[in-house]
């Protein structure tokens, strides 16, 4: 058995400061995995690889190189912790094995350094923090097993960004998991590729405005769409999230997309950015959420260089059933199974096709809208042709039968194909 164990002094190689106690930190290297073990005040590693499975290890300065190492632990403990890639020594970086990051109790940063020095995890990487605002900036990377992110409370910052250019991408060839905690969270992933699922489940908004944090998913190089192999997952507890808000675009996602935009006034749009292709659901679209919503799906929001619309190969179902407005948007979507919205107690506004740059949306199954009470309006295909080719149910809001109270307004444009006749029922 190989068993090292060094402690670095300023005299003997300890990864700290020799002016100021910027904290200690221990390595062992036991049967091939490297652990970094530092304390309660806040530590410094950059992590540069100097030849296979050899890697050097600086601290504030001081450096020391190990061989032989298939797995990389850092447990930085309590402090403002940072651990960077290839400042040191620039170059590619390969971890055979797992990155396992535990941040501790503090205000701490991951950084790689990106196209100078892309980072490989031939495993796992994990990286977990506890209590404090974070911040997680990875660039140029690709892990061969999953990539597990996880912020306690504070106000967190996840970036994967891909800096090598058009045709280039990040690639996780598992799993993508973000979890975060109490705080004003904010997380983007830019240009990448994910093999399984990517789920990303925000806590609760920051106490002292009530303010959510974002999730964006999209391309900032690449024309050509990502893909998740998995299913697709975003959850919001509560918090009010203003503006764009969520946003997913740019990707061909093979399973399922579950939004849940939780207790507050959340906005998300899902259409296409960068790319010209369509973003496509393979699976079945559910969107929910009980608070004053706002969401868009398809050609509704101008972004730069936009393609159009949304395909949705499964179901769409969006229920948006609390007391407060809601307001759904629609254009140049493709749906080709059943269509449910349902809408709850406020004055809800429902629109389909309406912007003046929509192409058309198809509704290939079933279509059926029930907008509950309150004051509600609906503007149908007053600007692009809207094909429904199964039944189609238009409901001013009702429930077992009986007519919820409400004044509703329907609009409705010449641009409507009807395969069967349609329903429609409390609407003037």
């Amino acid at each position: 058995m190989t068993h090292k164990s060094v402690l670095f002094r300023p005299q003997f190689d300890r990864l700290e400061s020799r002016w100021t106690p910027a904290g200690t930190v221990t390595a062992s290297l036991t049967l091939g995995t490297l652990t970094l073990t530092g304390d309660f005040l806040s530590n410094s590693i950059d992590i540069s690889q100097t030849g296979f499975e050899s890697y050097r290890i600086t601290g504030d300065g001081i450096s020391r190189t190990f061989s032989g190492v298939a797995n990389i632990t850092a447990n930085l403990g309590g402090g403002n912790d940072t651990v960077t890639f290839g400042n040191q020594v620039p170059g590619a970086i390969a971890i055979l094995g797992n990155l396992t990051i535990n941040g501790g109790v503090g205000n701490n940063t991951v950084v790689s350094a990106g196209a100078v020095s892309p980072l490989t995890v031939g495993n796992n990487l994990s990286i977990a923090n506890s209590t404090g605002n974070d911040s997680n900036i990875l660039v140029d990377i690709r892990t061969g097993g999953s990539l597990m992110i996880n912020n306690g409370a504070g106000d967190s910052t996840t970036t994967l960004r891909n800096d090598r250019g058009p045709g280039n991408f990040n690639s996780i060839a598992a799993a993508l998991s973000i979890v975060n905690g109490t705080g004003a969270d904010s997380n983007t992933i830019f240009d990448t590729n994910v093999g399984g699922n990517l789920s990303i489940n925000d806590g609760s908004a920051r106490m002292v405005d009530n303010l959510a944090g974002f999730n964006r998913i999209f391309n900032i190089n690449n024309n050509t769409r990502a893909t998740i192999g998995g299913s697709v997952s975003i959850a919001n507890t509560n918090g009010n999230l203003p503006g764009f808000g969520d946003v997913v675009a740019d990707v061909v996602i093979n399973g399922n997309l579950t939004v849940n935009m939780g207790t507050g006034n959340v906005s998300g749009t899902i259409q296409a950015g960068k790319a010209l292709p369509p973003p496509l659901v393979k699976g079945n679209l559910l969107i929910t959420g009980s608070g004053s919503d706002q969401i868009n799906l398809g050609s509704t929001v101008a972004f730069a260089g936009a393609g159009p619309g949304l395909t949705i190969n499964g179901n769409l179902t969006i229920n948006l059933t609390g007391t407060a407005a809601v307001s759904i948007t629609t254009a140049d979507l493709t749906v080709g199974h059943a269509t449910a919205i349902t809408t709850g107690g406020g004055a809800d506004s429902v629109t389909l096709d309406d912007t003046s740059s929509a192409a058309g949306s198809q509704f290939l199954g079933s279509f059926s809208l029930n907008l509950g009470a309150g004051n509600d309006t609906v503007n149908l295909g007053n600007n692009a042709i809207t094909s429904f080719f199964s039944t189609a149910l238009f409901d001013g809001g009702s429930s077992n039968g009986i007519r919820l109270p409400g004044v509703n307004t329907l609009q409705e444009g010449a641009n409507l194909s009807f395969i069967l006749l349609p329903v429609f029922r409390n609407f003037p």
